[in-house]
């Protein structure tokens, strides 16, 4: 069997041979362009088209080796192209110069020059796969040699540089990797390094190093290292260093696209290529560029300067105007010698240019580098791609581990904090008047503390679903005026302790709409009053004001004489826990709000903002898109009171107990069933005939809708009115309340007062 070196070079004979032997019809077109060049019909165009011609005989010719040839050549172009630059026919003395060099290229060209030239690859046998480790760190020495061992490569480890030079000669390595720093020095790396090219060896070093400081780097390349990694050392990065500084063809052939009019240099160049592992795609019609690229996806172009029809420059350009390709390396050949040529194709993205004659080793070199390095920069930015992606899966699935954990706890929350309040309300009652007057005052105490965990308890479990993105709002035309007033009513006691005047100016119709919740946008308004009351002066003032604004937008601001916000902090004001220096004072508050109320304004598709006034106090603001009057309204009819008979489907004892207090409290009349389980409520259902149910939507037994749907199988039970009661803080837009379902839905800890007064409505 031909070795692969010795059928290559065959290849590369039979190709000087077609060159050969196509000199004749070369010689021929050279003269017929002579002749039209040099007539009475000369033409800039003409003189162009010669000018191509030969251009690429100074290429081909010193290709293949023929240096004479390709010299004269050289000489007849440098006097064709003055003449382009000039614009005008040559003179009579020009003429017979060029002729006098054109008829000596032809001489030499029909000489036929010795075909027993050989075209040299430079090519040698490939090194075997060895690597000499020096390091005097074990850990890392033992890292990296079983890594490389993995991967085919003969590994020899050293702890000290001291034996480098016996090393190198015994186990003749094709690749060193050398610590940089050791006990002696933190350059002794480098020293050795050097000590061996003294003695002309040139074997390929990579350093790896602790330091990657400018020095150490500089004392690398000094040495003629062929790249610098910092430890710990990504191995995968030393891996493609390796095998780009041995030589070792990679796992995919690199892909390489030649555009060149001359098909037989194209040729030489593509077995050149092909020799060393490479799949190339040889075109010598540009036009056919954007077909071929998209078809055969090149890693690198080699591209020739001047060619018919459409130039090289032309080419490059075109490709960079299309984004999937310009990053895709462009390196031109071209015997062209002009500099401010050869710095054009840079401009117009060419990322290197070799003269022709070209060195074939020296291009596989620079195509094998150009591509390697493209290869770098492409798994550098997949890796960061899938580490983003890596580090968001993982961001993702701890917030809703995050999510997951505050919904149980919410849950577990509220069952104690349910019995607290609910008891603490019995308490309140105090129909008997038995409570002192110190006893009073500590029982608001824990009705306060109570509410205002709860509140903590709602507001990071809201700010948890909108960062999981569960909480969703149902938008729609809401009656800004309505809400605003039944927020204030629920702060009217709160600004009356502290005397506080609060001024309403609506300078929009009363009956304005906003696109928003209504739900979610009194609880905005709630938080902002809030803070208005809390940081606001004894005697002071809160006006609250209602305006049209830009692009069609309704502006509340809410403005209070308090003591203002720090300057340097507004910026922190929407950050959740952020209390803005104020969390040792005695002021109430846990910094979720505000930052609740921005994320809210936002779901609403509204903005929200702050600023200090000029005097006193601070301002807050929001705005939401205006709706025009909403017509439809809703109208509440009470159903007369009788003796009421109430079934409440509960587990927990202790749950069954409050309410039965609570109900016995507030109606004198009422009579409370209770059954612990689906079964039994199905059957005290059927006997009581009750007036109203109250179910707890988490019974063991059976889920709430399916315990209602059985409910109202039941011909006497289809519209008895069932409300909901859950441990879960359920949002709105996510509760069953439509028809044949659930009139009302309470969350625990009830609210006892509203709790009773939905009771009543529902009857």
């Amino acid at each position: 069997m031909i070795p692969a070196e010795e059928q290559f070079q065959q290849k590369l004979d039979k190709l000087k041979e077609q060159f050969l032997s196509g000199l004749p019809n070369k010689i021929k077109e050279l003269h017929d362009h002579w002749q039209t060049v040099s007539d009475a019909n000369w033409s800039i165009d003409a003189n162009n088209d010669f000018r191509i011609v030969v251009h690429s005989l100074v290429g081909s010719s010193g290709t293949f080796g023929f240096s004479e040839v390709s010299s004269t050549a050289r000489q007849l172009e440098s006097l064709i192209k003055t003449i382009s630059e000039q614009g005008v026919a040559p003179t009579r003395e020009e003429v017979e110069v060029i002729e006098q060099i054109f008829l000596t290229l032809c001489n030499e060209m029909m000489l036929s020059p010795s075909k027993n030239q050989t075209t040299s690859t430079g090519k040698s046998a490939e090194k075997e796969k060895k690597i000499l480790i020096i390091d005097n760190d074990v850990a890392t020495i033992n890292i990296l040699a079983n890594h490389l061992r993995l991967h085919d490569f003969t590994i020899e480890t050293l702890m000290h540089p001291a034996t480098l030079m016996n090393a190198v000669k015994r186990f003749q390595p094709s690749l060193i990797i050398m610590d940089m720093a050791f006990p002696e020095s933190d350059i002794a790396g480098a020293a050795a390094i050097e000590a061996l090219r003294d003695s002309n060896d040139l074997t390929p070093v990579i350093f790896i190093s602790a330091n990657g400081d400018m020095p150490s780097r500089l004392n690398a390349i000094k040495t003629g290292a062929y790249s610098y990694l910092t430890k710990p050392v990504d191995l995968n990065l030393l891996e493609s260093n390796i095998k780009a500084a041995c030589n070792i063809k990679p796992e995919q052939p690199y892909r390489v696209l030649i555009i060149d009019d001359d098909e037989e240099v194209s040729q030489l160049y593509a077995e050149t290529l092909k020799s060393d592992g490479m799949e190339v795609v040889t075109i010598s019609d540009p036009m056919q560029t954007l077909d071929k690229i998209s078809e055969f996806d090149p890693e690198l172009i080699l591209l020739d300067m001047h060619m018919p029809e459409c130039s090289g420059l032309d080419v490059a350009m075109i490709i960079r105007q299309d984004s999937q390709y310009n990053k895709t390396p462009i390196v031109f050949l071209s015997a062209e010698q002009d500099v401010s040529l050869q710095m054009l194709t840079i401009k117009y993205g060419s990322d290197d240019f070799i003269s022709k004659p070209v060195n074939l080793d020296y291009l596989k070199r620079i195509v094998q580098a150009r591509i390697e390095r493209s290869r770098k920069l492409f798994d550098s930015i997949n890796a960061d791609i899938n580490k983003i992606i890596a580090e968001k899966t993982l961001a993702q699935r701890a917030n809703k581990t995050k999510s997951e954990f505050i919904s149980k706890m919410s849950h577990e929350l509220r069952t104690p904090l349910n019995s607290i309040l609910g008891y603490a309300q019995l308490l309140e009652m105090d129909h008997d008047g038995t409570l002192s007057e110190q006893q009073q005052q500590n029982l608001k105490h824990i009705l306060g503390s109570g509410w205002h965990l709860l509140a903590l308890i709602n507001d990071v479990l809201d700010i948890s679903k909108i960062e999981s993105g569960r909480l969703s709002l149902v938008n729609s035309e809401t009656n800004l005026n309505k809400v605003i007033e039944k927020s204030f009513g629920m702060n009217k006691k709160s600004a009356k302790d502290k005397n506080l005047n609060i001024i309403f100016n609506n300078k929009c119709d009363a009956s304005i709409t906003v696109y928003a919740d209504a739900t979610r946008l009194q609880q905005v308004i709630v938080n902002i009053l809030s803070n208005a009351i809390k940081f606001n002066v004894e005697n002071g003032e809160i006006k609250i004001t209602v305006e049209a604004d830009k692009d069609n937008t309704c502006k509340v601001t809410i403005t209070d004489t308090g003591r203002g916000l720090p300057n340097d902090k507004i910026n922190a004001l929407f950050t959740p826990f952020n209390r803005l220096g104020l969390e040792d004072s005695n002021i109430e508050g846990n910094g979720i709000g505000l930052a609740l109320s921005s994320q809210l304004i936002e779901l609403m598709e509204g903005n929200i903002g702050a600023y200090n006034n000029e005097g006193d106090g601070a301002s807050f603001w929001f705005s939401l898109k205006q709706y025009a009057k909403n017509k439809g309204a809703f109208d509440h009819s009470d159903n007369n009171q009788h003796k009421i008979k109430i079934l409440y489907i509960e587990e927990n004892d202790m749950e069954i107990e409050l309410v039965r207090q609570s109900l016995t409290t507030y109606h004198r009349d009422v009579e409370l069933f209770t059954a612990r389980n689906a079964e039994s409520a199905l059957h005290i259902a059927t006997q009581v005939k009750p007036d109203l149910i109250l179910l707890d939507i988490e019974l063991s037994s059976m889920d709430g809708l399916t315990m209602l749907n059985a409910l109202r199988t039941k011909k006497h039970l289809k519209q008895t009115p069932v409300c909901a009661l859950s441990s879960k803080d359920i949002p709105i837009e996510q509760q069953p309340l439509k028809e044949n379902e659930f009139c009302c839905f309470f969350s625990k800890p009830y609210d006892m007062a509203k709790l009773l007064e939905s009771i009543d409505n529902a009857l």
